[in-house]
């Protein structure tokens, strides 16, 4: 075993399981924003803790020494300052923004495991974590579709309109997705169930905004299969005033 990563596992081992005061730049939380090796770093950490069945747990709140790393790493701001930044190059916003979708996909799979009564091991991390991906989205995909006319020898082609038109609804796709989680409520607890809700109605209302004119039909009918199983007030709730937006919106670019 090399020395490097001999000192790495005896480092994680302090780090994640809180049984020691982790060294101060662990996880260089002294960094006003966290860059790819700091999310390499902790991302390398989080597969290491779930592909081992020990009793270390991964970055979360529940643990003093590695709380505020989980915190860093959904901090929005992080993905904001490079993808917002127009003085940077374009392909290198892109370039970062496609490895940025590549941490928050690595994120979800590992903090969305139950335990023995079916209920989330980390669900406030979880919904925070998809609320991040959301919020993350809007940026990737804008990104994205700005780079997609850039290199398109006619950046006013049909064929590029149509590229960005269906990476919209990819995107509207994608939140699909986390409106699938509506159908696991049960296994979050009630204040990570509040956060997760008030992402949906945040994101879902804000996707309606900066694209009024695309394709809302096959969320609408998402929404409304997700408030047949929802059970909870506040997610009835919510999927009920999000229903009425996407109803009337679908209505007002049928006409």
């Amino acid at each position: 075993m090399s020395k490097f990563f001999y000192s790495f596992l005896i480092l994680l081992t302090v780090t994640i399981s809180g049984c020691g005061s982790p060294p101060v730049d662990t996880f260089h939380l002294q960094k006003k924003y966290w860059d790819e090796a700091d999310y390499d770093n902790i991302i390398g950490i989080i597969q290491y803790v779930n592909g081992n069945s020990g009793t270390d747990k991964l970055p979360c709140y529940a643990v003093a020494a590695s709380k505020p790393a989980f915190i860093k790493m959904v901090d929005v701001e992080n993905f904001k300052v490079v993808l917002d930044d127009t003085t940077l190059g374009l392909t290198f916003r892109n370039g970062f923004a496609k490895k940025m979708f590549g941490y928050y996909e690595a994120m979800v799979d590992p903090y969305r495991v139950l335990d023995r009564e079916d209920k989330f091991v980390y669900p406030r991390e979880l919904a925070e974590i998809l609320n991040f991906g959301m919020e993350f989205q809007f940026s990737y995909f804008k990104i994205g579709n700005e780079n997609v006319k850039k290199v398109a020898d006619k950046p006013n082609s049909q064929e590029v309109t149509d590229m960005i038109k269906s990476n919209i609804q990819t995107l509207i796709g994608n939140f699909n997705v986390d409106l699938g989680f509506v159908r696991h409520e049960k296994a979050f607890n009630a204040e990570a169930l509040e956060i997760f809700a008030k992402g949906l109605d945040k994101y879902i209302r804000q996707l309606m905004t900066e694209f009024p004119d695309a394709d809302y039909t096959n969320m609408l009918a998402k929404a409304k299969l997700m408030q047949e199983k929802a059970e909870t007030p506040v997610m009835k709730s919510t999927l009920a005033t999000l229903i009425e937006l996407l109803d009337a919106k679908v209505k007002s670019i049928a006409k």
